[in-house]
């Protein structure tokens, strides 16, 4: 089983993941769309077990939807690079940045959600499934 690395935009912060992603995506929510300064974040999925910081210091955020979902947000405290999201509905998985992993192939997306919020400028490629909003099936 491969282990892959990433760090943060400074390289403050590293961390390694053990074995393959659960699967990885876009997300086009609002909370997304502010951290990322564009119209996604792209999400690599991976158990929380499967993860470890092997350098630096993570900031983090507990952001709180407008129905009342908490996700906690973990970045940076150098750069502020997002490099972590822990939806807490869902408490054993976590996701990677893909723009921070070192192997990015890794982060190539299959699907996207909360595609209502996308913007009119932004074509997404046919194949990928689209869901209009968060798919409750979407689970490790």
């Amino acid at each position: 089983m491969a282990n892959h690395t990433g760090s943060c935009l400074c390289g403050a912060v590293k961390y390694e993941l053990k074995g393959a992603p659960a699967f990885a995506g876009l997300c086009q929510c609002d909370h997304c769309q502010c951290q990322s300064g564009s119209a996604f974040l792209n999400l690599v999925v991976y158990p929380k077990s499967a993860i470890t910081i092997t350098q630096g210091e993570l900031g983090s955020y507990t952001a709180v939807s407008d129905k009342g979902r908490k996700v906690e947000r973990q970045f940076c405290s150098a750069c502020g690079s997002p490099l972590l999201i822990s939806p807490a509905k869902y408490p054993d998985i976590c996701a990677v940045a893909g723009g921070t992993l070192d192997d990015r192939t890794l982060a190539t997306p299959s699907f996207s959600f909360w595609c209502d919020r996308q913007p009119d400028w932004l074509t997404l490629p046919d194949d990928m499934t689209l869901f209009p909003t968060y798919p409750e099936e979407l689970t490790l």
